[in-house]
């Protein structure tokens, strides 16, 4: 730690020498103090710097002299004086306590992002496919979809609430059917969850979270208790193909919340193709939630402007394994057998 201990101006310390001009020397960037505002301003005259624990000392003219640390956008650090020691030691320990600066600035601004983006970890039980969102999901008989009509329905009970598509309001409460200016004309208007706000007709496919292009999680009860919402970045493992993708919070319904997106399996690796007979069937795929860490609900259309969200965002996919880490893009990710089912 560097005390600032203040001397008479008329008398330096003894063993001080004389010092050379040091001349513009500054550190851009944060610099870490206990106090995220700290700030020394001494009287004008000079003061004498020692450095705790060392017998070398460094005489600065205080009207030269500023520490300032502030944790914002463009923090800086001004180090400026009229003269430094001539002992090439001490020169030598100035550009340390430099270095150490900016190493400490990275240090304090991985922390601040860190403790803004707080996560916690979920082991599913199973992982089920959900294609909700998808323009071809659900459609009327005789079209080829993704999953069964009942699937549509909360826990894939035909008596529990419809949420897998719009239903018209007016009785009898037919089906919306997609138009011909709609990505999949014929079919029925799956919807998510976690909608677009800038389409404001709520019979407009594009409102939601197309299943087959983005990867997002299902919303269960554990993890909102934990702070989890819709619209939150997640990061996605698999500890059968060891690979980790990028997600959002997409859709709810099943309180269980084993259940994904198919964009997101296919993503892990696992060759599944619809809703209607896959899943993983153990405990192997592990979600990492990272509350508010979307808090303007930014929605996405194409993975790769979520993947460049999240990590502009400072976010992780690392999941440590034992004594290693892993995060396999999802280009290199596979099972070895083919099989729809674990």
């Amino acid at each position: 730690m560097l005390r600032l201990q203040p001397q008479s101006p008329r008398k330096p310390a003894r063993g001080m020498r004389r010092c050379l001009p040091l001349h513009g020397a500054q550190i851009s960037r944060s610099f870490a103090l206990r106090d995220n505002n700290a700030r020394v301003r001494q009287n004008p005259g000079q003061v004498h710097c020692a450095f705790s624990g060392g017998t070398h000392m460094l005489m600065l003219r205080q009207s030269h002299l500023i520490l300032q640390s502030r944790m914002g956008p463009e923090p800086r650090v001004h180090l400026a004086s009229d003269c430094i020691k001539e002992s090439p030691r001490v020169r030598c320990f100035i550009r340390l306590l430099a270095v150490f600066a900016v190493l400490m600035s990275a240090c304090g601004a991985h922390g601040l992002r860190t403790s803004q983006t707080a996560s916690f970890e979920i082991l599913t039980h199973r992982m089920d496919v959900d294609v909700d969102g998808a323009p071809t999901a659900y459609g009327p008989p005789g079209k080829k979809t993704l999953d069964y009509l009942r699937h549509a329905h909360t826990m894939g009970r035909r008596d529990a609430p419809l949420v897998g598509y719009l239903l018209e309001d007016k009785p009898p409460h037919r089906p919306v059917v997609q138009g011909p200016h709609d990505p999949a004309p014929g079919y029925y208007v799956s919807q998510t969850a976690f909608e677009d706000d800038s389409v404001e007709n709520q019979h407009d496919p594009r409102r939601y979270v197309d299943a087959t292009k983005i990867n997002y999680v299902v919303l269960g009860d554990r993890a909102r208790s934990l702070g989890a919402r819709l619209g939150d970045f997640v990061a996605v493992y698999s500890r059968r193909t060891r690979c980790a993708v990028f997600g959002i919070v997409g859709d709810s319904g099943n309180p269980s919340g084993d259940e994904g997106s198919l964009h997101l399996l296919q993503a892990l690796g696992y060759p599944f193709r619809d809703g209607k007979h896959d899943s993983v069937t153990r405990p192997e795929v592990v979600i990492r939630f990272y509350p508010d860490s979307n808090p303007k609900h930014e929605f996405f259309r194409r993975q790769a402007a979520l993947n460049a969200a999240a990590k502009k965002r400072g976010l992780s996919r690392r999941f440590a394994t034992g004594s290693r880490e892993t995060a396999k893009s999802a280009a290199g990710c596979g099972v070895r057998d083919r099989g729809a089912k674990e």
